[in-house]
C-alpha cells in the first residue's frame, strides 16, 4: 500500500469490533469527486478458527464476525450506502461429522451437500455447526440479509473456496506463493 496505484486509495485502520472507530472510518470524508456517487459497502473481514468449537471461546469470533458485521452494515446505513453485500461461507451447512461407529457403515455426516437451504430453516443450535466460525457467520449472514429494505440493499455470499487474506493464509497463501502447485 506505499507503491505504485495503491497510494491513491485511502486505507483507513478499523477495529471493527469497535462501533466508535468503525463510525470514525466511515465519517471520514469523501473525496469530492466520489461524494455524490452511490455506495456499495463489501464488507468481507472474518475471524477464521476453524478449529474451536467449544462456546466457551466463541465470543472472540463473534466479536468480529457478527458484532464486526452490524458495526459496519449500521454504519454504511447512515453513510448512506445503497447496497451491503457481506462474504459468508459456505462451510456454515456443514454439520459436524459424528464418529465412526462399529456397527455403522460410516460415520455420520460424512458426505455432505453444501447448499443454502438450511438459511430458510431456523437457526441451528451451536453444537449443530462443526465450529464457531460458521456458527457466528451464520448468525451475521440473517443479521445481513434481514436488514434488505428497498432504499438498503444487503445480500451475502458464500464462497466455498477459501478467501485470499495474505500471504500466510492457510488455505490460499500457501499455493499462491509456491513456484509450482498441482491441482
Amino acid at each position: 500500500m506505499t507503491t505504485g496505484l495503491a497510494t491513491q486509495v485511502d486505507y483507513v485502520p478499523t477495529d471493527i469490533r469497535s462501533a466508535a472507530a468503525v463510525d470514525a472510518a466511515f465519517d471520514k470524508p469523501w473525496p469530492p469527486s466520489a461524494a455524490h456517487l452511490p455506495l456499495t459497502v463489501f464488507h468481507t473481514a472474518a475471524i477464521i478458527l476453524a478449529s474451536d468449537r467449544s462456546k466457551h471461546v466463541y465470543d472472540f469470533p463473534k466479536s468480529v464476525n457478527v458484532d464486526g458485521t452490524k458495526h459496519i452494515m449500521e454504519a454504511a446505513r447512515r453513510a448512506g450506502a445503497d447496497i451491503f453485500s457481506a462474504t459468508s461461507s459456505a462451510s456454515i451447512s456443514i454439520r459436524p461429522v459424528g464418529p465412526f461407529v462399529l456397527f455403522a457403515n460410516e460415520p455420520k455426516n460424512f458426505w455432505q451437500v453444501l447448499d443454502e437451504r438450511d438459511f430458510f430453516q431456523p437457526l441451528r443450535p451451536h453444537e449443530d455447526f462443526f465450529g464457531n466460525y460458521p456458527a457466528s457467520k451464520a448468525v451475521a449472514e440473517r443479521l445481513v440479509c434481514s436488514a434488505n429494505c428497498a432504499s438498503f440493499r444487503t445480500g451475502c455470499i458464500r464462497p466455498a473456496n477459501g478467501v485470499y487474506g495474505n500471504a500466510t493464509d492457510n488455505t490460499v497463501g500457501g499455493p499462491l506463493s509456491s513456484t509450482v502447485f498441482p491441482t
